[in-house]
């Protein structure tokens, strides 16, 4: 439910808010050491929903880096 909020937030602030508070946040909470899969599974599933009001440019400097760190992570379902 929070991640479909957090799209329809992006919708309503726009992209130039989604990069400039959203996204450090998720790269935050996504490179923190100590944080379970269920946190970096959260901020990848938030990432695809914000992702609809991102430019492409913007996508592939912030979304990408995340996604390409995802696909290294030791939990498989990530």
């Amino acid at each position: 439910m929070g991640v479909i909020k957090i799209g329809e937030i992006a919708e309503k602030f726009r992209a130039e808010w989604a990069v400039k508070d959203l996204m450090p946040k998720f790269i935050e909470c996504y490179n923190a050491e100590q944080q379970g899969y269920n946190i970096r599974m959260t901020v990848i599933k938030s990432l695809a929903a914000v992702m609809p009001v991102l430019q492409k440019d913007q996508i592939t400097e912030h979304v990408v880096p995340i996604f390409v760190k995802a696909c290294g992570d030791s939990v498989p379902n990530v």
